[in-house]
């Protein structure tokens, strides 16, 4: 997996006067931003195909592995921290071109975060479906054994001794 881009240091590049990136450095880390939930889209497919499969130890993984990514955007959201707070008044200091780049980046990470949030959904819902399987999996099983258990001898509820007449 990749890292999100080294921070240079706020003098370096920053716009004058404010906590939040320049315009180039801006990009790079929306781009980052993009790419990052690019690979949780593909780990939540890996995620949902896990639980499809009833693969729980590939399940782990992906969301360990998914955690990482998920720490890494959260790098990057308190760098950005700034400047989406205070979007109207960041956006009035790019140039025209750089910020038709950024809005459209920024609504590229939108529908990727709106596409996520579907996807997670229905992972869910295939987790949920899945464990209310094991569920009536095991209540078959336990009403099986009780049923057994009902026919066995001595279960009658009398007594397991039987006189005999000799």
């Amino acid at each position: 997996m990749s890292r999100c881009p080294k921070a240079p240091s706020s003098e370096e590049r920053s716009l004058p006067g404010t906590d939040y990136p320049d315009g180039p450095r801006l990009k790079e880390l929306l781009l980052a931003e993009r790419q990052l939930y690019g690979q949780l889209r593909e780990m939540t497919l890996h995620q949902q195909s896990c639980v499809e499969r009833g693969d729980q130890n590939g399940l782990l993984s992906a969301v360990g592995e998914k955690q990482g990514v998920i720490d890494q955007l959260g790098q990057l959201e308190e760098e950005l921290k700034g400047v989406k707070s205070d979007w109207q008044a960041a956006r009035k200091t790019f140039e025209p071109v750089l910020l038709a780049e950024l809005e459209e980046i920024i609504g590229q990470i939108g529908e990727s975060i709106k596409g996520l949030l579907e996807l997670e959904d229905e992972c869910r819902r295939h987790l949920e479906d899945r464990r209310q399987e094991m569920l009536d999996r095991m209540k078959t099983v336990r009403n099986g054994k009780a049923a057994a258990k009902g026919y066995s001898p001595g279960s009658a509820g009398g007594s397991r001794f039987f006189d005999r007449k000799t």
